[in-house]
């Protein structure tokens, strides 16, 4: 059914030349961190920042048939961003996120698109991560794991796609059972292998412009070219009091 909807959707769907993806499905095997707390409020918070920061962009959510559902009786045919149901491979875990590599998904030639977590806040114009060409998949150094990267943002053009795809299908004959996390299917675990295979760059030598907001932000403060704060785990935007800059911007105030 999802299969269907989405043919559809793309059909009439105008093309777009500044794109950022992210999902939203009803993760109910995933930690509590992670699958019981975003909602179309998390969705409709971040469309508004892209609109805000990101001149000329657009989001598109990929969405489970739970959340079409709920889109369809919120909004019925005035949905204000680009909505595409995920195909539900079945892999489970955070495999999902992998659907953002799809061949009917990808960059036009020259062109990249930009996927981020609903826990990312724009806080000022992120354009260079468009522009960024140093390799296929462009990946930020994991704060915690400072050897390796995480994919808190994900920056890539159709080759890197093609990587991905090709790579997540192959895992997909065995659940995926190199690339686990919490002995679940993780995309990022999927990635960092592939950035190790390739030696791709990271985003950033060191983390200026792209923050975690546990391990930067709250440590040392923003930078002043700072323009993406991503947040993991606890805690969350809407845990920060109301008058943090950064709830105010994700929140739109």
């Amino acid at each position: 059914m999802g299969e269907g909807i989405r043919q559809a959707q793309q059909g009439c769907e105008a093309t777009q030349e500044v794109k950022v993806f992210c999902c939203l499905w009803n993760g109910t095997d995933l930690p509590n961190y992670s699958g019981g707390v975003y909602d179309l409020t998390w969705v409709d918070r971040l469309h508004r920042n892209i609109q805000r920061r990101l001149p000329g962009g657009s989001l598109t959510v990929l969405v489970d048939m739970f959340y079409w559902d709920k889109i369809v009786q919120t909004y019925g045919p005035a949905v204000p961003y680009h909505v595409i149901p995920l195909l539900e491979l079945g892999i489970g875990g955070w495999s999902n996120v992998l659907e953002i590599f799809a061949p009917d998904l990808r960059p036009a030639e020259g062109q990249r698109h930009l996927a981020v977590g609903l826990d990312t806040v724009f806080i000022s114009d992120p354009s260079w991560l468009f522009q960024w060409c140093a390799a296929p998949v462009g990946l930020p150094r994991d704060p915690i794991f400072t050897k390796t990267v995480c994919d808190a943002v994900i920056s890539f053009d159709a080759e890197g796609a093609s990587i991905v795809w090709d790579e997540f299908q192959r895992a997909s004959d065995s659940r995926m059972s190199r690339y686990l996390m919490m002995n679940r299917p993780s995309e990022m675990m999927l990635l960092r292998s592939l950035w190790d295979k390739y030696q791709w760059p990271m985003l950033e030598p060191e983390p200026r412009q792209l923050l975690s907001y546990k391990c930067h932000v709250q440590k040392t403060g923003l930078c002043p070219e700072t323009s993406v704060v991503y947040f993991h785990g606890r805690p969350k935007m809407i845990d920060l009091p109301q008058t943090d800059p950064i709830r105010m911007e994700w929140e739109g105030a």
